[in-house]
């Protein structure tokens, strides 16, 4: 197989998973929406505890590693 056809293959799985959050928006006040703050903690960045602090790398980190 190609480099360029696994390359393809992998972009294609965590761009599908990642389109499963569409809509995922911080929530105003004392809550934070879980799914934030289960990306910081899938990166390794679990101390960040609330969905104010961008959160955009963390999203596409987890993205990324939630695909084999």
């Amino acid at each position: 197989m190609a480099v360029e056809n696994v390359r393809n293959e992998l972009d294609h799985k965590w761009i599908e998973e990642g389109y499963k959050y569409i809509g995922v928006n911080e929530i105003k006040g004392e809550s934070h929406h879980l799914n934030i703050l289960q990306w910081w903690k899938d990166i390794k960045w679990g101390g960040i505890r609330d969905d104010e602090t961008p959160w955009c790398a963390a999203y596409v980190g987890a993205m990324l590693g939630s695909v084999p």
